[in-house]
């Protein structure tokens, strides 16, 4: 989720159809593997296919999270560092209630996957707030700079 996650923040920024396309379709495989293909509770065939959309989910994701990384390289290091630190802790929420289930502490996993979604959900949610405001007014700055004189 957080490769996805910081793919996703960087369409803040772009306006390419084709990157939103991209990521709202490995969002809907992503939802998909989590509630139908259910890879913790399969087993046998059914769990192959389950880890196999894993990976391949993991592999579609690579190009927008470079490209995510890419961009937020032009801002600095620091934006790069920032981006890391939300995506660990992206990660770390969304797994903490499937920790929790596979501890029994959670009855069901529906309800593991709603949390983690909840948890990681809105941190991304309020990481694209914060990076409407805090970054966003940098790569205007840096568009409208790298314009030419006369063009528009």
């Amino acid at each position: 989720m957080g490769g996805l996650g910081i793919g996703s923040l960087s369409l803040l920024w772009t306006r390419h159809p084709i990157r939103r396309i991209l990521a709202i379709l490995l969002w809907i495989v992503w939802a998909i593997i989590l509630f139908i293909l259910t890879p913790a509770l399969s087993s046998g065939i059914s769990s192959v296919v389950a880890n196999l959309g894993i990976v391949m989910l993991c592999v579609l994701m690579l190009p927008l999270a470079f490209d995510a990384f890419l961009s937020l390289g032009l801002l600095g290091v620091q934006a790069v560092l920032y981006s890391l630190q939300v995506w660990i802790v992206c990660v770390l929420l969304f797994d903490f209630p499937f920790i929790l289930w596979a501890l029994d502490f959670l009855p069901s996993y529906y309800l593991a996957a709603f949390l983690g979604i909840l948890l990681g959900g809105g941190l991304l949610f309020w990481q694209s707030l914060f990076m409407q405001y805090y970054w966003y007014p940098f790569i205007h700055k840096k568009d409208e700079q790298t314009k030419t004189p006369g063009s528009q």
